[in-house]
């Protein structure tokens, strides 16, 4: 990947044109470095021409590794919400919902699935629990709709960080609009 800026470099030092000509030449082989580290972090490097689409969004993670989830993930928060879109895009298109309504939780979804590496995850989101509300005042789960991301063995929190506890106010992440 890096071997175009050491070409550019290279070219730089070694030709006889402009150093205009040259510079130029090491942007773009920065632009194209650049480009590559993007596409790979983002998770766009598999299949950048969308033939084998097998997500119902771009964030599909269900062909990355725990870490590569959990980064894709991260990414999707803003100011401490998730989309509805972002949370559906990280679906593998063949996994069922799998969300069991309850006396006080009446909507929702659920999805389980394993990633390319075998660890498992869980993405989730439900409407406003009146227990939770009435339990814990205040609360994200009790007074509005929110998300819950599992990746491996720790859950997302609403500040882009992971935690092992399950019980924290922090990882009922709120659905942006919603």
């Amino acid at each position: 990947m890096f071997g175009a800026v050491d070409d550019g470099v290279q070219t730089f030092a070694t030709e006889s044109r402009s150093e205009d000509e040259k510079a130029n030449e090491i942007n773009q082989s920065i632009d194209q470095v650049t480009g590559d580290l993007k596409n790979n972090f983002n998770g766009d490097d598999e299949d950048p021409d969308g033939e084998n689409e097998d997500t119902k969004g771009t964030g599909n993670i269900g062909n990355k590794t725990r870490d590569q989830a959990r980064h894709i993930a991260q990414n999707l928060l803003k100011n401490g919400e998730v989309s509805m879109s972002n949370l559906e895009s990280m679906i593998p298109s063949n996994i069922p919902n799998s969300f069991k309504p309850t006396d006080t939780i009446t909507d929702g979804a659920k999805y389980e699935f394993t990633l390319a590496d075998g660890q498992k995850a869980i993405i989730r989101w439900h409407s406003p629990d009146p227990v939770a509300a009435s339990k814990y005042p205040g609360s994200a789960s009790g007074s509005r709709w929110t998300a819950q991301i599992k990746i491996g063995n720790k859950q997302l929190k609403s500040d882009g960080t992971w935690t092992k506890n399950q019980s924290l106010n922090e990882v009922h992440i709120p659905i942006e609009g919603k």
